[in-house]
């Protein structure tokens, strides 16, 4: 098996696994807390969420992508990180698409290549 294909049925099953400890570990999501908080990691940059205080997710590498690198900015690891924490909060799996990991690193690609007039 080549290695990016393990790589990517390992971020894969992770991803799965942190959904099912989630969602079945969490009951009443109207009082629950939610926070995020980034980080700079040995690959780049990446974003922890709480739940009422206790970690959930970790995620030292940009998800969807195959590889082991953490991403670019802090705005898009942040960015990242409360996307997921919507998905929480309306009951769905906290899973990014490729689309919209495309769309986040467009939004702050631009926002970072811009001058200020």
């Amino acid at each position: 098996m080549s290695t990016v294909k393990h790589n990517i049925k390992v971020l894969c099953l992770s991803a799965i696994i942190s959904a099912l400890v989630i969602f079945l570990g969490v009951k009443d999501k109207s009082k629950q807390i939610f926070e995020a908080r980034t980080f700079h990691g040995t690959v780049g940059w990446g974003y922890e969420i709480f739940v009422n205080g206790k970690l959930f997710i970790r995620q030292e590498y940009v998800p969807g992508l195959p590889g082991h690198s953490g991403f670019a900015q802090e705005k898009q690891a942040a960015e990242t990180a409360r996307l997921i924490i919507n998905k929480m909060k309306n009951g769905r799996p906290p899973t990014v698409s490729n689309f919209e990991m495309l769309r986040i690193f467009a939004v702050h690609n631009y926002d970072h290549q811009r001058k200020p007039q």
